[in-house]
């Protein structure tokens, strides 16, 4: 369908642009990861922070994981694959994105810049498990092996009458 080849490269776009920056200008990527270990080592028992050069390797190695994924749903190729792969890859961003609860930004443009960013890793989330689940009009897997085991059940009643 025609939606489906123009929506595909428009959802993938996003995900381009934030792997091609977190491979080329990891830093402020790696500021947020480091952000949200310390948060999370909080609330449960982390191993200490990783140092800096195996943080910004891990982001760059995310990111080229997203530019390779996007890429292959802008092209149509296994797209609810790549799809579901875009997704899982978006937890551990929007994860990084979320603020500590109970605590305000030091001023009312950060946090606004925060909720921004929130918003948009969300969306991004959000159209990549659509996409995931877009089965293109036809039957899923789980129905296929449904009316495959009903038409075995029928073939055995009718064989056995």
């Amino acid at each position: 369908m025609l939606v489906r080849r123009i929506a595909r490269p428009l959802v993938a776009g996003s995900f381009l642009a934030e792997g091609w920056d977190a491979v080329r200008s990891p830093a402020a990527h790696v500021d947020r990861f480091e952000a949200a270990w310390l948060r999370l080592g909080r609330r449960v028992d982390l191993p200490p922070v990783p140092s800096r050069r195996s943080m910004t390797t891990l982001v760059r190695a995310h990111g080229a994981a997203m530019v390779g994924a996007a890429g292959l749903l802008a092209l149509g190729a296994a797209p609810r694959t790549n799809a579901l792969v875009l997704a899982a890859l978006m937890l551990p961003v929007v994860a990084s994105e979320t603020p500590e609860l109970g605590r305000r930004g030091s001023g009312r443009r950060g946090s606004d810049v925060t909720k921004d960013r929130l918003l948009a890793t969300g969306t991004m989330l959000g159209a990549a498990l659509l996409a995931a689940v877009d089965t293109q009009g036809r039957p899923d897997m789980a129905w296929r092996v449904q009316q495959a085991r009903a038409e075995r059940a029928a073939a055995r009643t009718s064989s056995t009458d």
